[in-house]
């Protein structure tokens, strides 16, 4: 009887142990027409993400070129820039913050602890080279 609770514990925590790990994904970045591959914006919300967008609209309508989206929400509401290749774990999913996004963790790199939204299709199951 023991021995048929320790059987049970164990593949119980196998199972969990599987799970998470399978939640761990990799940042995975295009490399550009010149071969380059540029950062990920992590954002702190979807909102963020918004708002930048609508600023950098209305700043390329005026004419700022390049300069578009630096500056203002550009900055206040990103949480890091991620590198191709940067280990993250995809949180449970958080609509209020996160909208359409991914919630993660970031486990690697310069923003390693940090909690972001990113864009999920710019996250893959194993790492890119």
């Amino acid at each position: 009887m023991v021995r048929a609770a320790v059987l049970v514990l164990l593949l119980a925590a196998t199972a969990l142990a599987d799970e998470a790990a399978s939640a761990r994904r990799y940042v995975n970045i295009e490399k550009n027409a010149r071969g380059e591959r540029k950062v990920l914006p992590a954002w702190k919300t979807y909102a963020d993400m918004k708002a930048c967008a609508e600023y950098g609209a209305r700043r390329l309508r005026a004419g700022a070129g390049n300069q578009a989206f630096q500056g203002g929400p550009c900055v206040d509401g990103r949480a890091a820039d991620l590198a191709h290749g940067t280990a993250v774990d995809v949180l449970p999913h958080d609509e209020a913050t996160c909208g359409p996004l991914a919630k993660v963790h970031v486990v690697a790199g310069d923003a390693s602890g940090r909690t972001a939204c990113v864009p999920p299709e710019q996250l893959s199951r194993d790492p890119v080279p």
